[in-house]
C-alpha cells in the first residue's frame, strides 16, 4: 500500500517535532490508584459462586425438564398451527443460527 503525499508530510513533521514529557511520577500515582489483585480474585470468587448456585438450583429445580418441556410445546404448537404452510428452509435456517449464537454466546462466557 503506497502512502499519500499528505502521510509522508505529516510522518516527517512529528518524527522531527517530537518531544519526549516529563513523567514526574505520574506513572507512579497511576499504579498506585490501580486495584489490587485481591479484589479481582474477590469478585471471580463471587462469579463463580454466583454460577454454582445458578447451576445448583437448575439442576434441583429440574430445569433440563422444563426446558424439554418448553421446546416440545413450541413444536406441537407449531404443527398445530400448520406444518403444511411452514418453510422448511427458513425453519432450518433459523434453528442452524439460532445455535451458532448460542455457541458463541457460550465460548465468550470461557
Amino acid at each position: 500500500m503506497t502512502e499519500s503525499t499528505n502521510d509522508i508530510i505529516l510522518k516527517d513533521f512529528f518524527d522531527k517535532n517530537r518531544r519526549e514529557i516529563a513523567d514526574n511520577g505520574f506513572s507512579q500515582r497511576v499504579m498506585r490508584h490501580i486495584p489490587h489483585r485481591r479484589s479481582n480474585k474477590l469478585a471471580q470468587l463471587w462469579s463463580w459462586g454466583g454460577v454454582s448456585l445458578a447451576l445448583l438450583l437448575f439442576f434441583a429445580l429440574d430445569g433440563w425438564r422444563e426446558m424439554l418441556s418448553i421446546l416440545c410445546e413450541t413444536f406441537v404448537q407449531t404443527a398445530q398451527i400448520g406444518i403444511i404452510q411452514q418453510d422448511w428452509q427458513a425453519l432450518f435456517v433459523a434453528v442452524v443460527v439460532l445455535l451458532i449464537l448460542g455457541y458463541r454466546r457460550i465460548c465468550s462466557l470461557a
